[in-house]
């Protein structure tokens, strides 16, 4: 039989100076994708001429139970071109396996840059806060099958019943909702010359932007003023399980985009708000404590 390999023997964490340590309390997919952009060219007399470009690595994760600081590298609070773990003084590397102790692969991914993040709550009696978060890489370095095994924190995730979203005094009547940003990682690869054996990789990685906006579904008729000039709000959205992971985000002075009003004919009617930073700076607009 060949060898198969399923999710019981694949793995996520972040790891630093080769110990691995908690990103998550579970990852429930993703996809580690790398493009070499071959350079590819048919010519005449049926020549085909190709050589190796730079090499893209983008780590897209589904995850719940995000570590709370490392979600907040995804809102960045000054200007800046990139996002560093104060601790670590770079961005975090990452361990990502299909390992089942002899066989496999393991990656060691560095130089990275947070890239997009939705962190969403769905509908539903089941639901419950998860994180969808895509990452650009400057260098994977595969490893030995059993090198490293990756580790996982043991906090509860936040359900629906543990959040309370409002707008100063008004609350939505929350059905559903996201909170986004774009950051726009892309990777550096200036022609300064690099050395024998590095020669596919780009320098790094860094962001280009911030992209924030927040959605939700709710049952509330709340609609926008009418007015010459927006008056920006503030919105919190309070989650509260209990545990240490009891937490704040705030939304700082934000300004609605879009409204929708459904018209039903069966089923609660679900108003629809796209909410954007109001005027100001874009950095510090979202806040986690």
């Amino acid at each position: 039989m060949s060898t198969i390999y399923t999710g019981q023997v694949q793995g996520v964490s972040l790891i630093a100076a080769g110990t691995p340590y908690a990103l998550c309390r579970e990852a429930v997919g993703g996809t580690l994708k790398i493009d070499e952009h071959n350079i590819r060219k048919q010519g005449t007399g049926g020549q085909l001429h190709v050589r190796r470009g730079t090499r893209e690595v983008n780590l897209d994760l589904d995850l719940i139970g995000t570590e709370l600081d490392h979600l907040a590298g995804f809102f960045p609070l000054t200007a800046g071109v990139q996002v560093i773990d104060l601790g670590l003084g770079v961005y975090p590397s990452f361990l990502v396996e299909t390992d089942d102790g002899s066989g496999g692969v393991e990656w060691i991914l560095e130089n990275g840059q947070p890239s997009t993040l939705a962190w969403d709550l769905g509908e539903g009696p089941d639901s419950e806060l998860t994180e969808k978060l895509a990452y650009k890489f400057g260098l994977a370095t595969p490893v030995a099958a059993g090198t490293y095994t990756p580790v996982y924190n043991s906090t509860p995730s936040i359900t629906r019943n543990d959040i309370a979203v409002a707008m100063g005094a008004i609350q939505f009547g929350v059905w559903s909702f996201s909170l986004s940003n774009d950051l726009g990682a892309e990777f550096f690869d200036p022609a300064d010359g690099k050395a024998a054996g590095l020669h596919i990789h780009p320098d790094g990685t860094y962001v280009t932007k911030q992209d924030v906006g927040f959605t939700v579904q709710g049952s509330n008729a709340i609609y926008p003023a009418i007015a010459d000039n927006w008056t920006p709000a503030d919105i919190t959205i309070a989650c509260n399980n209990g545990t240490d992971r009891d937490f704040l985000i705030s939304l700082g002075q934000f300004v609605p985009e879009t409204w929708d009003m459904p018209v039903e004919t069966a089923g609660g009617v679900k108003f629809a708000h796209a909410f954007k930073p109001g005027d100001g700076t874009i950095f510090g607009r979202v806040t986690i404590v």
